[in-house]
């Protein structure tokens, strides 16, 4: 699993100033077998959508859709048992013009 610390401090952030959270998505294992983790960090509220595309673009399997509060890291776990071995995407897309992909293999 990757490490993350999730208490480090922003020493960059003077008081009283806003600190905007940066939009990231991580993914594990990878590759994958028959589930996959994803975390997303989402910075606007809005509707998500995290979706498995394949290595043209084309969507292959969605694994979450739905609101979410902005600055809210989100877990979503996905069944790929029955995805075929090969390289996908995760791609995350979402209000504030969101829009990330992370690379994947899937391998049974």
């Amino acid at each position: 699993f990757p490490s993350h610390d999730r208490t480090e401090l922003n020493k960059g952030v003077i008081a009283g100033e806003v600190y905007e959270q940066k939009e990231s998505v991580v993914a594990w294992p990878n590759p994958a077998d028959n589930e996959i983790t994803i975390e997303a960090m989402i910075p606007h509220s809005g509707t998500v959508l995290i979706t498995l595309r394949d290595a043209l673009g084309r969507p292959v399997q969605q694994l979450h859709e739905g609101f979410v509060v902005g600055g809210t890291q989100i877990p979503v776990t996905g069944n790929v048992r029955n995805v075929q071995s090969g390289a996908y995407f995760i791609h995350v897309q979402g209000a504030g013009d969101l829009n990330l992909s992370l690379p994947i293999i899937i391998r049974h």
